[in-house]
């Protein structure tokens, strides 16, 4: 099979994928995408979440359209964290920029709140160091 010049350099660019790369996106994408789901069916279940809040923390009147908010802010973060956890295991830069962007939010958001867990940031942050030992093997 005759291969053009353009091809065989293709080839030589390939970049192996680090093991531990590989297990970290495959890890983050079932927690991103199951995050995800469980937001969208809140979106689609926001009277229903609304009247459990209610229910069991009547102090904290929530609304059904900042359950709405919340739940769509939280499915475009976590599907944004899944895609850049796609392009980080096609060893795509970009990928770890969107995953951090991301990551800065689902941490940021809850402290902003007041519902903030350091120890589920101290995890995200882990995460995202982890993510970044591989960054200078992306192109």
């Amino acid at each position: 099979m005759h291969t053009t010049p353009s091809t065989e350099e293709n080839i030589d660019k390939r970049i192996p994928r680090p093991f531990l790369l590989t297990i970290l996106c495959i890890a983050f994408m079932v927690f991103s995408v199951f995050l995800s789901i469980l937001f969208l069916l809140a979106i689609f279940q926001n009277n229903w979440i609304t009247d459990v809040l209610t229910d069991y923390f009547p102090e904290r009147a929530v609304s059904p359209s900042f359950v709405l908010f919340f739940s769509l802010a939280g499915f475009v973060t976590y599907s944004s964290a899944t895609i850049g956890a796609i392009l980080m295991l096609k060893m795509r830069k970009i990928g770890f920029y969107i995953y951090l962007l991301s990551t800065l939010i689902i941490i940021m958001v809850p402290h902003l709140m007041s519902y903030g867990n350091w120890y589920a940031s101290g995890i995200f942050i882990s995460m995202a160091i982890l993510f970044a030992l591989y960054f200078r093997k992306m192109h």
